[in-house]
């Protein structure tokens, strides 16, 4: 088995040089290492992406020059140390000595007096955190934090802080097999202990996360991990009296969304599409789980090619769940501050106007669009959904006034990141002319 470290700064480089998530990067990482060793490699890995800006900072702080390009693995290595010596309560001749025995497995044993300098210095005198300007305080991008700036002025601080809090393990209790009460009692007689949502009717949130199987009901299909801001497509469509019947999921994988509607309208059926066929089969395994695999179609196609899947049956329900930064679940993918670009906004600006337009044809006469991003930058939320209602005169803006949780917005609603412990998510609830 590989060095911890070598292959915690491996992980590491992947996603800052090579632009990798860790959703793919972790499944290689973890089969380098001791069963007992993955779930602090994932913690390791995360935390450091929660806070490698600041993690710079601190390391720069010792440096008499910054390094070689080429020596980006030593530099590595050394945030890793500074976040055992800051962050993760690791004993302090663990962290050093640990460090600077994996040098040795990055061939980098030149820089051993160096690492070992760096990280005895910060373990005498820390960075004093509070001199430092808003990107390394908070560890964002510089672009990410005036794109917020721009759309969220007031509450800027409040944003930043909140996305780099660890997100709670929140479950969706099955309509069709319980109910989020009787769950929770028996969660918490079997010493579990788990907190109702106050908004998200279906939702119960872990005090201590665990493995997914290991979850009382998940496999038995009573209970689904999504968090809350995600669950609040029912309740929303439930205030609005929209109540789907034959919907469509345009961009379903994983598959929450597409059976959270199954099981809150027990007499719907679905079409859901993903393009990626690897992607779609977790929307099948999702349903299979969840004895919902009879009512719903599965299509491995893009959803904007609409020719090429669609029968021209309308839909009463479109769910177009967009592809986007992703900038609102920052919390749970903190690796998003490394792997997304500025000119990313208005690339995926440009493929959702498309997607909108495209499937807006598939709606039927009187029908609805429920359009959703898991951003918090508005050019990808209630600035697509105006410009859309300018170019689209058959469509009208219903989504439900008075929302208590969520920030009304000129179209739509906003949660921000760690709200009512949900991650931040855009929605806005569309009906097409009765004539249109």
């Amino acid at each position: 088995m590989a060095d911890f470290r070598v292959v915690a700064v491996q992980t590491m480089h992947a996603v800052l040089v090579d632009g990798r998530s860790f959703s793919t990067v972790l499944i290689d990482a973890e089969k380098r290492i001791p069963p007992d060793a993955r779930s602090r490699l994932r913690a390791v890995c995360f935390e450091w992406a929660r806070w490698a800006t600041q993690l710079e900072a601190m390391v720069d702080a010792k440096l008499d020059k910054p390094l070689r390009n080429k020596d980006i693995d030593v530099y590595l290595l050394m945030q890793l140390g500074v976040l055992d010596l800051t962050l993760m309560n690791t004993p302090a001749h663990t962290a050093v000595n640990e460090s600077v025995k994996a040098l040795k497995g990055l061939k980098r044993q030149w820089a051993k007096g160096l690492v070992n300098a760096v990280l005895r210095n910060t373990q005498r005198q820390p960075l004093d955190i509070s001199t430092l300007g808003r990107a390394e305080k908070y560890a964002y991008p510089e672009w990410w934090i005036d794109e917020l700036n721009k759309d969220w002025p007031e509450q800027l601080d409040d944003v930043l802080e909140g996305g780099n809090h660890r997100a709670p393990m929140t479950l969706r209790v099955n309509r069709l097999a319980s109910n989020a009460k009787d769950t929770l009692e028996q969660f918490n007689q079997s010493g579990l202990s788990a907190d109702a949502h106050p908004y998200a009717p279906d939702a119960i949130s872990l005090v201590e996360p665990m493995g997914v199987h290991a979850v009382p009901g998940f496999t038995q299909g009573q209970v689904s991990v999504q968090d809350a801001a995600a669950q609040m497509i029912v309740p929303l469509l439930e205030r609005a009296n929209v109540q789907p019947r034959y919907f469509l999921d345009a961009c379903s994988a994983p598959g929450g969304k597409t059976a959270y509607l199954l099981e809150a309208f027990a007499d719907s059926r679905a079409v859901a599409l993903d393009q990626s066929a690897d992607r779609l089969a977790r929307v099948s395994d999702t349903l299979q789980r969840l004895s919902l695999q009879d009512r719903a179609t599965t299509k491995a196609v893009d959803a904007g090619d609409v020719a090429a899947w669609w029968d021209e049956k309308p839909f009463d329900f479109v769910l177009l769940d967009a592809p986007c930064t992703g900038s609102g679940v920052i919390r749970r993918h903190p690796d998003i501050k490394h792997t997304r670009w500025q000119e990313d906004v208005e690339n995926l600006a440009q493929q959702q106007s498309e997607l909108l337009n495209a499937l807006w044809q598939c709606v039927a006469p009187g029908g609805h669009l429920l359009y959703a991003t898991c951003s918090i930058f508005k050019q990808e939320n209630t600035q697509q959904m105006g410009s859309f209602l300018l170019a689209n005169r058959d469509a009208s803006d219903i989504t439900p006034k008075g929302l208590p949780w969520a920030h009304p917005q000129p179209v739509g609603y906003q949660v921000l990141p760690g709200e009512n412990d949900m991650d931040g998510f855009f929605y806005a609830l569309l009906t097409k002319d009765g004539d249109g």
